[in-house]
Protein backbone atom coordinates (compact mmCIF):
# COMPACT_ATOMS: atom_id res chain seq x y z
CA UNK A 1 0.00 0.00 0.00
CA UNK A 2 3.24 2.42 0.68
CA UNK A 3 4.07 2.32 -2.72
CA UNK A 4 0.98 3.39 -4.06
CA UNK A 5 0.68 6.55 -1.53
CA UNK A 6 2.02 10.06 -2.07
CA UNK A 7 4.78 10.41 0.36
CA UNK A 8 3.31 13.79 1.55
CA UNK A 9 0.33 11.73 2.25
CA UNK A 10 2.44 9.20 4.16
CA UNK A 11 3.95 11.75 6.46
CA UNK A 12 1.25 13.94 7.81
CA UNK A 13 -0.44 12.63 10.67
CA UNK A 14 -4.42 12.98 11.15
CA UNK A 15 -5.65 15.47 13.03
CA UNK A 16 -6.35 14.17 16.56
CA UNK A 17 -9.95 14.36 18.01
CA UNK A 18 -10.02 11.94 20.41
CA UNK A 19 -9.67 13.84 23.40
CA UNK A 20 -11.83 16.83 21.46
CA UNK A 21 -14.94 13.93 21.43
CA UNK A 22 -14.29 12.97 25.19
CA UNK A 23 -14.27 16.37 26.58
CA UNK A 24 -17.59 16.96 24.90
CA UNK A 25 -19.20 14.33 27.36
CA UNK A 26 -17.94 15.70 30.51
CA UNK A 27 -20.95 18.12 32.02
CA UNK A 28 -18.62 19.76 34.51
CA UNK A 29 -16.57 20.63 31.82
CA UNK A 30 -16.75 24.35 30.92
CA UNK A 31 -15.75 23.51 27.15
CA UNK A 32 -14.00 26.55 25.49
CA UNK A 33 -11.02 24.39 23.63
CA UNK A 34 -12.61 24.79 20.13
CA UNK A 35 -13.84 28.63 20.02
CA UNK A 36 -17.50 27.74 19.59
CA UNK A 37 -19.86 30.54 20.18
CA UNK A 38 -21.84 28.99 22.76
CA UNK A 39 -23.44 32.79 23.63
CA UNK A 40 -25.59 32.74 20.76
CA UNK A 41 -28.45 30.57 21.75
CA UNK A 42 -29.14 27.23 20.39
CA UNK A 43 -33.27 27.83 19.85
CA UNK A 44 -32.78 30.95 17.64
CA UNK A 45 -30.33 28.79 15.21
CA UNK A 46 -32.96 26.07 14.94
CA UNK A 47 -35.87 28.80 14.14
CA UNK A 48 -33.64 29.56 11.46
CA UNK A 49 -33.02 25.80 10.72
CA UNK A 50 -36.55 24.98 10.66
CA UNK A 51 -37.62 27.67 8.35
CA UNK A 52 -34.81 26.26 6.02
CA UNK A 53 -35.61 23.01 5.98
CA UNK A 54 -39.88 23.98 5.09
CA UNK A 55 -38.02 25.38 1.58
CA UNK A 56 -35.40 23.06 0.83
CA UNK A 57 -36.80 19.99 -1.56
CA UNK A 58 -34.24 17.39 -0.23
CA UNK A 59 -34.97 15.44 -3.63
CA UNK A 60 -32.53 17.73 -5.62
CA UNK A 61 -29.40 18.34 -6.07
CA UNK A 62 -28.04 21.93 -4.25
CA UNK A 63 -27.20 24.86 -6.79
CA UNK A 64 -23.97 24.32 -7.78
CA UNK A 65 -21.04 25.85 -6.27
CA UNK A 66 -23.11 27.12 -3.35
CA UNK A 67 -24.58 29.60 -5.73
CA UNK A 68 -27.73 30.23 -3.65
CA UNK A 69 -25.42 31.00 -0.02
CA UNK A 70 -22.91 32.84 -2.81
CA UNK A 71 -25.74 35.18 -4.09
CA UNK A 72 -26.65 36.19 -0.85
CA UNK A 73 -22.89 36.65 0.96
CA UNK A 74 -22.25 38.54 -2.08
CA UNK A 75 -25.44 40.92 -1.48
CA UNK A 76 -24.30 40.90 2.29
CA UNK A 77 -21.07 42.26 1.75
CA UNK A 78 -21.59 44.50 -0.83
CA UNK A 79 -19.70 42.35 -3.84
CA UNK A 80 -20.02 40.84 -7.29
CA UNK A 81 -21.12 37.23 -6.74
CA UNK A 82 -18.47 35.92 -9.22
CA UNK A 83 -15.97 37.32 -6.38
CA UNK A 84 -17.75 34.92 -3.89
CA UNK A 85 -16.82 31.23 -3.55
CA UNK A 86 -18.38 28.74 -0.49
CA UNK A 87 -16.94 26.00 0.63
CA UNK A 88 -17.87 23.83 3.58
CA UNK A 89 -15.52 25.72 6.63
CA UNK A 90 -12.45 27.55 6.17
CA UNK A 91 -10.68 24.39 6.05
CA UNK A 92 -12.26 23.00 3.15
CA UNK A 93 -11.15 26.36 1.95
CA UNK A 94 -7.84 26.07 2.79
CA UNK A 95 -7.92 22.73 1.11
CA UNK A 96 -8.72 23.75 -2.18
CA UNK A 97 -6.60 26.64 -2.41
CA UNK A 98 -3.88 24.48 -1.09
CA UNK A 99 -4.39 22.35 -3.92
CA UNK A 100 -4.79 24.76 -6.22
CA UNK A 101 -1.85 27.07 -5.26
CA UNK A 102 1.07 24.87 -4.20
CA UNK A 103 2.81 22.17 -5.63
CA UNK A 104 5.98 20.44 -4.60
CA UNK A 105 8.69 22.70 -4.84
CA UNK A 106 7.00 25.35 -3.83
CA UNK A 107 6.79 27.04 -0.50
CA UNK A 108 4.31 29.13 1.33
CA UNK A 109 5.02 31.78 4.31
CA UNK A 110 3.15 31.67 7.43
CA UNK A 111 3.49 33.93 10.46
CA UNK A 112 4.42 31.78 13.73
CA UNK A 113 2.31 31.46 15.91
CA UNK A 114 -0.74 31.26 14.47
CA UNK A 115 -3.41 28.34 13.40
CA UNK A 116 -2.11 24.59 12.89
CA UNK A 117 -3.91 23.75 10.24
CA UNK A 118 -1.99 25.88 7.64
CA UNK A 119 1.53 23.72 8.03
CA UNK A 120 -1.03 20.76 7.54
CA UNK A 121 -1.96 21.53 3.92
CA UNK A 122 1.28 23.16 2.71
CA UNK A 123 3.00 19.57 4.05
CA UNK A 124 -0.02 17.56 2.54
CA UNK A 125 0.03 19.47 -1.05
CA UNK A 126 4.30 19.05 -0.94
CA UNK A 127 5.23 22.43 -0.28
CA UNK A 128 7.70 23.92 1.91
CA UNK A 129 7.12 25.94 5.08
CA UNK A 130 9.01 29.32 5.66
CA UNK A 131 7.96 30.81 8.75
CA UNK A 132 7.90 34.14 10.07
CA UNK A 133 7.93 35.11 13.47
CA UNK A 134 5.35 37.94 14.93
CA UNK A 135 7.56 41.18 16.33
CA UNK A 136 7.13 41.44 20.24
CA UNK A 137 4.56 43.16 19.89
CA UNK A 138 2.40 40.65 17.90
CA UNK A 139 2.28 42.47 14.69
CA UNK A 140 4.05 41.55 11.34
CA UNK A 141 7.34 41.79 10.58
CA UNK A 142 6.20 42.99 6.79
CA UNK A 143 10.19 43.13 5.79
CA UNK A 144 11.23 39.29 6.67
CA UNK A 145 8.03 38.15 5.17
CA UNK A 146 9.44 40.15 1.80
CA UNK A 147 12.94 39.34 2.50
CA UNK A 148 11.60 35.59 2.53
CA UNK A 149 9.73 35.95 -0.92
CA UNK A 150 11.51 34.27 -3.74
CA UNK A 151 10.44 32.32 -6.81
CA UNK A 152 9.34 30.26 -5.72
CA UNK A 153 6.74 31.02 -2.93
CA UNK A 154 3.24 30.80 -3.94
CA UNK A 155 1.53 32.11 -0.92
CA UNK A 156 1.45 34.17 1.99
CA UNK A 157 -0.65 33.27 4.30
CA UNK A 158 -1.92 35.99 7.26
CA UNK A 159 -4.58 34.92 10.29
CA UNK A 160 -6.02 38.87 11.42
CA UNK A 161 -7.32 38.46 13.87
CA UNK A 162 -4.48 35.81 14.65
CA UNK A 163 -5.36 32.78 16.30
CA UNK A 164 -3.57 32.38 18.92
CA UNK A 165 -2.72 35.92 19.88
CA UNK A 166 -5.96 37.24 19.17
CA UNK A 167 -4.53 40.79 17.43
CA UNK A 168 -5.86 42.10 13.96
CA UNK A 169 -2.98 43.58 12.26
CA UNK A 170 -2.35 46.89 11.13
CA UNK A 171 -3.77 47.29 7.36
CA UNK A 172 -1.00 49.67 5.78
CA UNK A 173 1.24 45.90 6.52
CA UNK A 174 -1.03 43.77 5.19
CA UNK A 175 -1.42 46.13 2.17
CA UNK A 176 2.72 46.45 2.02
CA UNK A 177 2.93 42.76 1.85
CA UNK A 178 0.31 42.47 -1.54
CA UNK A 179 1.57 45.47 -3.11
CA UNK A 180 5.21 43.71 -2.95
CA UNK A 181 4.46 40.13 -3.57
CA UNK A 182 3.08 38.69 -6.84
CA UNK A 183 1.95 35.86 -5.48
CA UNK A 184 -1.40 34.87 -3.55
CA UNK A 185 -1.81 36.58 -0.30
CA UNK A 186 -4.29 34.50 2.28
CA UNK A 187 -5.67 36.81 5.12
CA UNK A 188 -8.20 34.28 6.89
CA UNK A 189 -10.76 36.70 8.87
CA UNK A 190 -12.67 33.96 10.93
CA UNK A 191 -12.73 35.96 13.99
CA UNK A 192 -13.39 38.92 12.38
CA UNK A 193 -16.61 40.16 13.43
CA UNK A 194 -14.82 40.54 16.87
CA UNK A 195 -12.46 43.50 15.47
CA UNK A 196 -11.90 46.47 14.45
CA UNK A 197 -12.19 46.34 10.62
CA UNK A 198 -12.54 43.92 7.67
CA UNK A 199 -10.12 43.98 4.51
CA UNK A 200 -12.76 41.76 2.64
CA UNK A 201 -13.70 44.72 0.15
CA UNK A 202 -10.02 45.42 -1.13
CA UNK A 203 -10.45 42.61 -2.99
CA UNK A 204 -11.97 45.14 -5.47
CA UNK A 205 -8.33 46.79 -5.23
CA UNK A 206 -6.05 43.91 -5.35
CA UNK A 207 -6.19 40.73 -7.34
CA UNK A 208 -3.93 38.34 -5.56
CA UNK A 209 -5.74 39.11 -2.01
CA UNK A 210 -8.16 36.09 -0.80
CA UNK A 211 -9.72 36.99 2.28
CA UNK A 212 -11.14 33.83 4.21
CA UNK A 213 -14.25 34.27 6.32
CA UNK A 214 -16.43 31.65 8.54
CA UNK A 215 -19.78 30.47 9.84
CA UNK A 216 -18.27 28.82 12.68
CA UNK A 217 -17.57 31.88 15.18
CA UNK A 218 -20.00 34.71 14.68
CA UNK A 219 -22.63 33.14 13.87
CA UNK A 220 -22.14 30.53 16.05
CA UNK A 221 -22.66 27.77 13.10
CA UNK A 222 -19.85 25.21 12.97
CA UNK A 223 -22.00 22.33 12.69
CA UNK A 224 -23.03 22.96 8.87
CA UNK A 225 -19.36 23.63 7.95
CA UNK A 226 -19.78 26.93 6.01
CA UNK A 227 -17.29 29.55 4.72
CA UNK A 228 -16.79 31.29 1.88
CA UNK A 229 -13.48 33.19 0.28
CA UNK A 230 -13.57 36.25 -1.47
CA UNK A 231 -11.48 36.58 -4.45
CA UNK A 232 -10.53 37.88 -8.11
CA UNK A 233 -12.81 36.38 -10.07
CA UNK A 234 -10.13 34.67 -11.56
CA UNK A 235 -8.81 33.21 -8.57
CA UNK A 236 -12.76 32.07 -7.55
CA UNK A 237 -12.77 30.19 -11.33
CA UNK A 238 -9.41 28.62 -10.05
CA UNK A 239 -11.26 27.01 -7.33
CA UNK A 240 -14.63 25.72 -9.08
CA UNK A 241 -11.87 23.70 -11.20
CA UNK A 242 -10.83 21.78 -8.25
CA UNK A 243 -14.38 21.17 -6.76
CA UNK A 244 -17.27 19.18 -6.97
CA UNK A 245 -20.10 21.09 -8.31
CA UNK A 246 -22.24 19.73 -5.53
CA UNK A 247 -20.77 19.71 -2.61
CA UNK A 248 -22.11 22.56 -0.82
CA UNK A 249 -25.65 20.92 0.37
CA UNK A 250 -28.86 22.74 -0.25
CA UNK A 251 -29.83 22.97 3.75
CA UNK A 252 -26.57 24.63 4.64
CA UNK A 253 -27.14 27.42 1.55
CA UNK A 254 -30.51 28.42 2.73
CA UNK A 255 -29.84 28.50 6.48
CA UNK A 256 -26.71 30.92 5.16
CA UNK A 257 -29.24 33.03 3.43
CA UNK A 258 -31.53 32.72 5.74
CA UNK A 259 -28.93 33.68 8.89
CA UNK A 260 -27.46 37.20 7.19
CA UNK A 261 -31.01 38.07 7.00
CA UNK A 262 -31.24 37.88 10.93
CA UNK A 263 -27.77 39.60 10.78
CA UNK A 264 -29.08 41.92 14.28
CA UNK A 265 -29.32 38.81 15.75
CA UNK A 266 -25.83 38.10 15.97
CA UNK A 267 -24.97 41.03 16.04
CA UNK A 268 -26.13 41.77 19.96
CA UNK A 269 -24.37 38.19 20.97
CA UNK A 270 -21.10 39.56 19.27
CA UNK A 271 -21.27 42.73 21.38
CA UNK A 272 -21.36 40.95 24.70
CA UNK A 273 -18.38 38.35 23.70
CA UNK A 274 -16.20 41.79 23.07
CA UNK A 275 -17.88 43.26 26.54
CA UNK A 276 -16.83 39.93 28.22
CA UNK A 277 -13.57 40.14 26.76
CA UNK A 278 -13.03 43.54 28.11
CA UNK A 279 -14.16 42.92 30.93
CA UNK A 280 -11.19 39.71 31.47
CA UNK A 281 -8.53 41.92 30.33
CA UNK A 282 -9.35 44.60 32.45
CA UNK A 283 -9.64 41.85 35.71
CA UNK A 284 -6.35 40.07 34.11
CA UNK A 285 -4.28 43.73 34.73
CA UNK A 286 -5.54 43.90 38.44
CA UNK A 287 -3.12 40.43 39.17
CA UNK A 288 0.43 41.30 40.22
CA UNK A 289 3.05 39.90 37.67
CA UNK A 290 0.61 39.17 35.17
CA UNK A 291 0.88 40.99 31.94
CA UNK A 292 -1.95 40.61 29.83
CA UNK A 293 -2.01 41.40 25.82
CA UNK A 294 -5.01 42.57 24.25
Amino acid sequence: MKLLIRPEVEEVKPYDVKDLLEIKNLKAIAKLDLNENLLVLNREIKKIVKEAIKEVDFRLYPKPYGKEAAEAIAEFYGLKEEKIFVGNGSDDLLDKLSRTFISKGSNVIINEPTFAMYSFFIKLYGGEKKEVLLKPNFQLNVDEILNKCDSKTSMVIICSPNNPTGNQFDIKDVEKVLKNFDGLVIVDEAYVDFADYSIINLVEKYENLVVLRSFSKSFGLASIRAGFAAANEKVVNYLMKVSAPFSVNSLTQKIIKITLKNWNLFKKEIKSIIREREWLFNELKKIDEVTPFP
